[in-house]
């Protein structure tokens, strides 16, 4: 696994990552709900992995979470954002 400079993961105890996968310079992962990343994956520079929004539908602006899930052999390219549940 490589992990570049300036990569942000918030909980890394929610985080898990496989063999020989690579995360970016400055890459955000904002996970309030588990990422998994899996193995031979890319994350490109600048990406940001969210797993958490509020409900502008509510008045009480309620956080919801889902988790984010790349698949083995997948590319996330330069300053892509991915959503609470993604699954690539």
């Amino acid at each position: 696994m490589v992990i570049k400079p300036r990569v942000r993961v918030k909980f890394p105890w929610r985080l898990k990552v496989g063999n020989y996968s690579w995360i970016g310079e400055s890459a955000w992962i904002d996970n309030l709900d588990w990422v998994e990343i899996g193995e031979h994956c890319c994350l490109s520079q600048a990406v940001y992995l969210c797993t958490g929004n509020h409900r502008w539908d509510k008045e009480t602006f309620d956080l919801e979470t889902r988790p984010v899930v790349l698949e083995d052999h997948c590319w996330v390219s330069t300053r892509a954002t991915l959503l609470p549940g993604t699954i690539l």
